[in-house]
């Protein structure tokens, strides 16, 4: 059974990638050091951000949709390499507080042919901010390797200027 099991999903390693069928599988592995490969599209309803990914992350053409009131972005921090993904944000309401990226916070790693999309973006304010906050498509802060990556902005609100 465990043959069997590896073969559709794989194994997380290098030669056998384990494969993402499913909201709750993207999940775990933004979480972890594996190595991974998106079998479709997926929808994310439910999504309050990923962690600290260092593994491979191959999104082998497929969108990555993530919906509603998504309070972070997809990766906090990227230690690894993320690859091949489109990325499309609908109907986000994000209250900022400091600066804010779409697709990660901070980046160490590799990041490649990820193209984000956004449309009915609302950014607000609820508090006073002091500095300059600003928003990003692919990372806020880079210290690794950003390449072949397209944003495309719909129809986003922008931040009233502070009166």
């Amino acid at each position: 059974a465990v043959v069997l099991s590896s073969v559709f999903v794989g194994l997380a390693t290098m030669a056998n990638p384990f494969k993402i069928y499913s909201e709750t599988q993207l999940n775990k592995a933004l979480n972890t050091n594996g190595h991974y490969v998106l079998a479709k599209d997926i929808e994310l309803n439910n999504f309050n951000g990923g962690g600290s990914f260092g593994g491979v992350l191959d999104g082998n053409g497929h969108t990555i949709t993530i919906k509603g009131a998504n309070n972070n972005q997809l990766l906090l921090t990227n230690n690894g390499e993320v690859k091949n993904i489109n990325l499309n944000y609908v109907g986000v309401n994000k209250s900022l507080t400091t600066s804010f990226s779409f697709f990660v916070q901070t980046n160490n790693g590799t990041i490649s042919n990820v193209n984000l999309s956004c449309s009915n973006v609302n950014f607000s304010t609820t508090t006073q901010v002091l500095e300059v906050l600003n928003i990003s498509g692919i990372a806020t802060n880079n210290n690794g390797i950003i390449q072949n990556c397209k944003t495309e902005r719909g129809y986003a609100n922008e931040i009233p200027p502070k009166q």
